[in-house]
């Protein structure tokens, strides 16, 4: 029906109330007398049929139904729940309530005229019902949580028929073989009541929760996850005391049961000459269950049958070059299998510390124009034989313009070498050069024939397969007495976290170059010590833009400008509170507190370059704008950079950092990752190039680095120009001022663009002996390496 009434002044408002429902004097009315709608609206509001409501409940804004009586046409009314309802309802009175789909006006019904009244918590009860009939668990879960939180904590019957869900869906996920989900739920049932039990199941609490442990732990079982399931037992017997005790015992003697399977194992391993497997599975046996004697025992056996060292690595080697500067992998591989006739062996406070390993290598005036290789009278047997002619013939070699091994920097220095009896090799200079030493680091041998470098170090690589490459002694020298000589396995990991992990296992030994992030870990674990190398890496972009903006100043500086180098030492590399990384503003090293005879190159008046993306911007549009000028008819399309980087997930994660910023100024960037065995692209299609370079010395790696036989060969002018006087140093005063000079010219012309120095790491558990200090090369001491039972470490079990 439809009633109109008017107000004082006489504007006329409708009362509109849907035919199932009576005017004021037999059902609602307005509060305030009157009503504002329509038919449709207040149409709304009445349901034609009860449970006529959308399912599930939860996707719905909450509402409680009003059922009216025959006098009201029997109507059913959703309506905003109403707070603090009195019930039972009074017999007089009324009501006041809003309709659920249009609140703005509130409303009155007598209570006299109400059939009932059915609260949302209600009809959410009745909805869960309905859903765990259907083994929905989690709906039902939904509703039951809900209804608990609004009003519902201190009704005994909905805690009985939540806990009778959470039940029901973790003996669901039991059987569906989910048992830490199941768990998580069956033990917050306990710890709510642990004498809870549920109509039609007989097994208590306690030993549905050991079920579940012996479903969860026996897959952790399955794939050798002891870790995991001793630290599991530990918080059961913690948690659950004496009620667990029979349980956690049995899980203990199965793990000891298993130690001793695996050990038989090993033993066999071992008989069948496998002694890989046998290290394996003897290592297995000492994390199942550290601490037994018979594993103490078989590794003693194993390791003086087999000794072996395993070594993690994140860059395996290409072309092995102890000189090489800008390839981790190949320089480590270089120095365990091929050996220079003079060696950087430590740092000094004028440059490096280099020896003659046949002998000595000397100054005999004092202008410094003559030196003498003199040999020893009892050469070394586990050296390259090397007689004074060889040598002689290696130092020609490497000043004469037509070999391949040619030389510019001593080819500049050298003025002539003679033979002087059979212990010595004399040498003239053409002028005084302040360390001849340091470029006189010539491989023993030429390549061979297959193009491979002869393998004169005292280990050589037997095998590689996939991402292992096996070293083991070099049968061409004699064998030491009472020497270990362990066989070397460098097994590759893409992630540094993946290698330090395997460490903390004990299923590697060395880990050759952990991410700084890493080292906080690794000094925190038992057994294992974290030492730094001497010599930092220095990180840093060739540039080669091609195409419309080649030579385009503007963009160089743009590229510099947008990249946060403080950013990627902290957040990629996680070298914030580590001495020795930080941003460059030049060429060289810095150094660190540690070591800090690198830094003789880098002037410290320099300050770091900047990082300022608005800037970078500015420039980027700077460039396209002078690019379309100079090309008028072509399109004015933002620069577009390709990256090359080496492989390594630190290396690409900070390309990925570069290129974030570098697109934030306007400039496209495709990152080019290179094959794990090379660091230069072997192709032209590249703008940038990400180099990570161990430089040792300065004085000489400054022309390997920049300069026409460099990584980086198109430099200025005046950079060129104090290259070449480099070359004639005399002293380090004079070397160190060229260096420093060099920093200037790069930092404002960035013939390369200088990023950051990073002071590398290795990690070696305790029971690897002969690794060293202060190292260069990780295997500059392998001939005293050796290594004891990993389980002689561990202490003795309880």
């Amino acid at each position: 029906m439809k009633l109109t009434l008017e107000n004082e002044s006489g504007l006329l408002r409708r009362f509109i109330v849907a035919a199932v429902v009576v005017c004021t004097f037999g059902g609602i009315s307005p509060v305030g007398g009157f009503l504002s709608g329509d038919d449709a609206s207040l149409q709304a509001q009445v349901i034609e049929k009860d449970g006529d409501w959308p399912s599930p409940l939860m996707d719905e804004e909450p509402f409680d139904v009003l059922y009216l009586d025959d006098r009201s046409d029997n109507a059913i009314i959703k309506i905003v729940p109403v707070e603090n309802l009195d019930l039972p309802f009074p017999e007089e009175g009324n009501l006041r309530f809003e309709y659920r789909e249009d609140s703005e006006f509130v409303l009155q019904v007598p209570y006299r005229h109400i059939e009932s009244y059915v609260t949302f918590n209600e009809l959410l009860l009745e909805e869960a019902e309905d859903f765990l009939r259907d083994n929905q668990y989690a709906p039902a879960l939904r509703n039951l949580l809900y209804a608990y939180d609004h009003g519902a904590a201190n009704d005994p019957d909905v805690r009985r028929r939540l806990q009778s869900c959470l039940f029901k869906d973790a003996v669901a996920n039991y059987s569906d073989g989910n048992y830490e989900l199941a768990l998580s739920i069956f033990e917050d049932l306990y710890r709510k009541d642990p004498d809870f039990r549920v109509p039609g199941i007989n097994a208590s609490l306690k030993k549905t929760i050991q079920s579940c442990y012996d479903g969860m732990l026996e897959k952790r079982f399955e794939r050798g996850d002891a870790e995991y399931i001793k630290s599991a037992l530990d918080g059961i017997e913690k948690q659950y005391g004496e009620v667990m005790e029979d349980f956690v015992a049995s899980w203990r003697q199965k793990f000891l049961d298993k130690a001793k399977q695996v050990l038989r194992d090993a033993r066999k391993a071992a008989a069948e000459g496998d002694g890989r497997q046998a290290h394996y599975l003897s290592r297995l046996a000492e994390r199942i269950q550290p601490g037994m004697k018979e594993t103490r025992d078989v590794q003693v056996e194993i390791t003086k049958q087999y000794p072996l060292i395993i070594v993690a690595v994140n860059q395996p080697a290409g072309d092995a070059n102890p000189n090489r500067l800008d390839h981790w992998g190949s320089r480590r591989v270089g120095r365990l299998t091929q050996r220079t006739m003079i060696e950087l062996t430590g740092l000094s406070d004028e440059g490096g510390r280099y020896q003659f390993l046949n002998g000595r290598f000397e100054r005999t005036d004092d202008l410094g124009m003559e030196y003498a290789f003199i040999f020893d009278e009892k050469p070394d047997p586990l050296l390259p034989y090397s007689s004074p002619n060889q040598v002689a013939s290696r130092l020609l070699d490497h000043a004469n313009s037509y070999s391949p091994n040619y030389l510019p920097a001593w080819a500049k220095i050298l003025g002539s070498v003679s033979v002087d009896g059979a212990d010595r090799v004399a040498i003239q200079l053409r002028r005084p050069f302040v360390r001849p030493s340091a470029l006189a680091r010539f491989q023993y041998a030429n390549r061979e024939e297959d193009g491979q470098p002869i393998q004169d170090g005292v280990y050589a690589m037997t095998s590689k397969r996939g991402k292992e490459a096996t070293f083991e002694f070099n049968e061409r020298y004699p064998r030491e007495s009472q020497k270990q000589y362990p066989v070397v396995i460098e097994e590759y990991y893409r992630a540094s976290s993946d290698a330090v992990d395997a460490l903390i296992r004990g299923e590697v030994d060395i880990v050759d170059r952990p991410a700084l992030s890493d080292i906080p870990k690794l000094r925190k674990a038992p057994g294992i010590e974290v030492r730094a190398y001497a010599i930092p890496t220095v990180h840093f972009l060739v540039p080669k833009v091609r195409g419309e903006y080649e030579g385009s100043v503007q963009l160089i500086r743009a590229l510099s400008t947008g990249i946060n180098r403080e950013g990627i030492v902290n957040d990629v590399f996680g070298g914030e509170d580590i001495d020795g990384c930080e941003p460059l503003s030049g060429p060289f090293p810095i150094g660190s507190d540690e070591y800090d005879q690198v830094s003789y190159g880098y002037d410290m008046k320099v300050k770091s370059l900047p990082y300022q993306q608005r800037l970078s911007m500015v420039l980027s549009h700077m460039a396209n704008t002078t690019k379309t000028k100079k090309f008028p008819k072509g399109r004015s399309a933002p620069p577009t950079i390709v990256l090359a980087h080496p492989s390594g997930s630190l290396a690409t994660a900070a390309c990925e950092k570069i290129k974030q910023s570098w697109e934030e100024s306007g400039i496209a960037t495709t990152l080019r990752p290179l094959a794990k065995e090379i660091s230069f692209p072997e192709d032209d299609n590249w703008d940038m190039l990400y180099v990570e370079a161990a430089i040792e010395e300065p004085l000489t790696d400054a022309t390997r680095i920049m300069g026409t036989y460099g990584i980086a060969k198109d430099v200025s002018s005046p950079v060129d120009q104090s290259l070449q006087k480099l070359g004639y140093a005399e002293s380090w005063q004079d070397a160190s001022r060229t260096l420093r000079r060099i920093h200037r010219q790069v930092s404002n012309d960035l013939s390369i663009i200088p990023m950051y120095q990073i002071k590398e790491h290795f990690a070696f558990r305790k029971n690897v002996y002969g690794l060293g200090r202060d190292l260069i090369h990780l295997y500059q001491n392998i001939r005293r390496w050796r290594i004891e039972g990993y389980a002689s470490e561990q202490k003795e079990a309880k």
